[in-house]
């Protein structure tokens, strides 16, 4: 069976300051300069890539998984510098019932410049426009304070929390969730 064109399931979206694009293995060293960050990775709530292969495997499954239509995986790259400074995925997609999940990390130097948020609202735009979905949703830590203003700023709603649900650094975290409908959406960018 002929694998879908990634162009076609992913396509290049922009913002005035960013570009978002297909992972490419060229990325791998932009990828290892916040990947292996252990605050970033806590933050995310994955384990920091270690190396080169890491991060090579890394970015050949996002690839693999976008050819399957599993994931839109996006890198987010500075337009002015012309290199990745974080990615950003639309995940856990049911299209049956027209909702994803996202998710971003960014290089720590450029934290609070507001490019997570340009970058999310341009991946909700697009999840809400092109793919139709009627849902969005994502979570974060509690203590991740960077990232709830960025899902507030995009019109999330926090909807409850997932009381201890995830382990990390010795203990039990909860877990908020956030979430905006394409009603709540289409009525705050009309």
């Amino acid at each position: 069976m002929r694998q879908p064109d990634t162009n076609t399931l992913l396509p290049k979206l922009q913002t005035a300051r960013l570009v978002l694009r297909l992972l490419r293995l060229s990325d791998i060293k932009d990828m290892l300069a916040y990947a292996t960050d252990p605050e970033i990775s806590l933050l995310g709530m994955w384990d920091p890539l270690r190396d080169h292969q890491d991060a090579h495997d890394d970015i050949s499954q996002s690839i693999n998984a976008a050819k399957q239509g599993k994931v839109y995986p996006w890198a987010i790259e500075h337009r002015r510098e012309g290199r990745m400074i974080g990615r950003i995925d639309l995940y856990g997609i049911d299209r049956q019932a027209a909702r994803a999940e996202f998710g971003y990390a960014l290089n720590r130097d450029y934290w609070g410049h507001g490019f997570a948020t340009e970058a999310a609202r341009r991946v909700i735009k697009f999840a809400f426009e092109d793919l139709k979905f009627n849902r969005l949703s994502a979570e974060c830590l509690p203590f991740n304070t960077g990232s709830i203003q960025v899902l507030k700023k995009c019109g999330l709603r926090q909807e409850g929390v997932r009381r201890e649900y995830v382990y990390i650094n010795g203990h039990y975290s909860d877990l908020l969730m956030y979430s905006i409908l394409r009603a709540e959406w289409e009525a705050h960018n009309k």
